[in-house]
């Protein structure tokens, strides 16, 4: 999913190329089916999150471990 998409998505009408498109945007936005459409961008981003989180938490045991065999080299391991 594109930045772009994901601005049209949410309304943000600074993407849009011309501001007379706003009220475009807004019925687009009042149509029946983009309420789920909606739901499902929030369910996409949610899980975004998720994999953000557990990057996170990868990359600090890699450094843990990184900093565990630098200090093994310099002071020797166990």
């Amino acid at each position: 999913m594109c930045k772009h998409k994901l601005a049209f998505i949410q309304g943000d009408t600074v993407m849009l190329f011309d501001s007379k498109q706003t009220p475009l945007l807004s019925e687009i936005h009042s149509w029946p089916e983009f309420g789920s459409l909606k739901a499902h961008v929030s369910e996409y981003e949610k899980k975004l999150l998720e994999i953000e989180a557990a990057q996170g938490v990868l990359t600090k045991k890699e450094k843990a471990i990184k900093a565990e065999f630098a200090h093994g080299l310099s002071h020797g391991f166990k």
